[in-house]
């Protein structure tokens, strides 16, 4: 059983509103979603733009992996 931490579990839902395969979400959208987010985990806006950093850098960081091992183009 994988058991996350509150954090943990925010930042894997950000994650996936920002990056919702097969939906044409504009940015005005995903920025709705993500404020709902904050909240409906009632999060500190200190803590959600931490949160929301760590999701944005996840983004990269796998972007960039995917370049690396040629299953990204730019």
């Amino acid at each position: 059983m994988v058991v996350f931490k509150v954090e943990e579990l925010y930042v894997e839902i950000v994650y996936t509103v920002l990056h919702m395969i097969g939906c044409d979400a504009e940015r005005e959208e995903q920025t709705d979603l993500v404020n709902h987010l904050r909240e409906a985990f009632h999060m500190d806006p200190d803590k959600h733009k931490q949160l929301l950093d760590i999701a944005i850098m996840r983004e990269v960081k796998t972007n960039l992996i995917m370049f690396l091992f040629g299953s990204y183009s730019l």
